[in-house]
C-alpha cells in the first residue's frame, strides 16, 4: 500500500502547484527508493519457501491424490503460510493463524456487499468529495470535476491515473466480483483456472482506487491556513 500512498502524494503536489510554490525536502527522495524497493523486495520473495524455512509443514498423514480437490480429501490450505492441514484443523500449527476450509454464507455476504457498493458507487461520484475553502468562497469538487481540471491544465499522466484509479478500476472491480459470484453459484461455466486469474487481478489492482482517499488525507491535512484556505472531506468520500 506504500506505493500507493506515494501516488497520492505526487498527485496532491500537482494539484497544490496550482496555489503556490510546493518543494520537497530531501527525506522525500529516500523514501521513494523505499516504497520502490519494498515494492520489489514483495515481488521477489517466495512465501512458500519462506516459510518453510521458518518452520517445516505439517505432515499429512494420508497420501494426496491427484484431481481431486482438497475438500473432498478432507484437506485445506492455510491462508497465511498455505501449509496443507485437516479441514477440520482450525488454528495451523505453523503459523496460529485460525481458519476454516469454507466461510459461512461467503457467497451471500459477498452479493450483499457488492450490491450495497453499487448502490453507492453513483452518489460517490455525483456527490462532491472535497471542498476547497478560499477565503471563505467554498468550492466543492467531484472525482470527474478534479479529473477534467487535471486534464485542462495539462497534467495528462495525473488525470489518468485519477480516471482509471477512482472511475474505472471500481466500475470492472464490481463487474469482475458479479462474475465470479455468478459462476461460484454454478450459473456459468465454472472454468476455475480464468476465475482465478480473474480473482487474482482483481485482489491486485482493487487497492488502486483508494488513491483518491489518500489524496484527500494528504490535502486535508497540509492546506490549513486559517481564513485564507482549508481543504477538508465532503460527503462524498
Amino acid at each position: 500500500m506504500a506505493e500507493i500512498f506515494l501516488a497520492g502524494v505526487l498527485v496532491s503536489f500537482v494539484k497544490l502547484m496550482a496555489y503556490g510554490d510546493i518543494g520537497v525536502g530531501l527525506s522525500f527522495f529516500p523514501w521513494c527508493m523505499f516504497c520502490l524497493l519494498q515494492l520489489r523486495a514483495l515481488q521477489c520473495v517466495d512465501r512458500r519457501w519462506l516459510w518453510d524455512d521458518i518452520a517445516p509443514m505439517p505432515a499429512v498423514k494420508q497420501p494426496l491424490k491427484i484431481g481431486v480437490t482438497g475438500i473432498r480429501q478432507g484437506l485445506r490450505s492455510c491462508s497465511c503460510c498455505t501449509a496443507i492441514l485437516p479441514a477440520d484443523a482450525a488454528v495451523c500449527p505453523r503459523c496460529q493463524t485460525k481458519g476454516t476450509a469454507r466461510r459461512k454464507h461467503s457467497l451471500q455476504w459477498t452479493l450483499a456487499l457488492l450490491i450495497t457498493s453499487c448502490l453507492l458507487y453513483l452518489p460517490a461520484n455525483i456527490m462532491p468529495i472535497m471542498i476547497t475553502d478560499l477565503l471563505g468562497d467554498k468550492m466543492p469538487s467531484t472525482i470527474m470535476a478534479g479529473v477534467i481540471l487535471l486534464w485542462s491544465e495539462g497534467s495528462y499522466p495525473v488525470a489518468l491515473v485519477i480516471f482509471i484509479a477512482s472511475i474505472m478500476v471500481p466500475t470492472l472491480k464490481m463487474i469482475a466480483i458479479g462474475w465470479l459470484c455468478w459462476n461460484a453459484n454454478g450459473n456459468g461455466s465454472r472454468d476455475s483456472e480464468r476465475m482465478h486469474l480473474i480473482y487474482e487481478v482483481v485482489e491486485f489492482v482493487g487497492r488502486w482506487s483508494m488513491i483518491d482517499v489518500f489524496v484527500i488525507a494528504v490535502l486535508s491535512a497540509l492546506v490549513r491556513m486559517g481564513g485564507l484556505m482549508n481543504i477538508y472531506p465532503a460527503i462524498g468520500r
